[in-house]
Formats: structure tokens, sequence, C-alpha cells
């Protein structure tokens, strides 16, 4: 989904909507002040999901799909011999 676009002007009259817009909409909202973009509003869930991304691929050196990874964690399974 593409970011909305709200000037400073905008935001600062409608603050309460715009971050509605972002919180339960899942909606980034870029801010521009005189035509240019200054700052951008993205949903919480969006930079946290990023963030895991890129420890997971410091960590692993590669990007990893993390269902693929639960579901090859899910069918392993350890047998012990008595």
């Amino acid at each position: 989904m593409t970011p909305l676009n709200v000037t400073a002007t905008s935001l600062k009259n409608n603050t309460a909507n715009v971050l509605n817009t972002v919180i339960y909409k899942k909606r980034s909202v870029n801010i521009k002040r005189h035509g240019k973009l200054v700052a951008r509003i993205v949903p919480a869930e969006a930079v946290l999901r990023e963030d895991l991304r890129k420890k997971l691929d410091s960590y692993y050196g590669a990007a990893l799909d993390i269902e693929l990874v639960k579901r090859s964690k899910s069918s392993r399974k350890i047998s012990f011999n008595v």
C-alpha cells in the first residue's frame, strides 16, 4: 500500500486522525513541508519486523523465510535410545 502524503500543517491540525490512520489502517504517512519529504510515520509492527529481519540477517548471513524455518523446526523429531 502506498504511503499517505500529508503536509506539516495538515498534521498539526489533524494529528489524531493521522495517528489513527497509522495505528488502525496500518498505513505509513509521509510528512511534507514546502513540498519536500521531512518525516515518515510508520506502524510499529513494520519497524519491529524490519529490525527482526536485520538481526536474523546479521546472525545467519542471509534473509530467511520465517515460515519455512518454523516448519522445519516443527518437523524435526528427536529420538532417545533408552
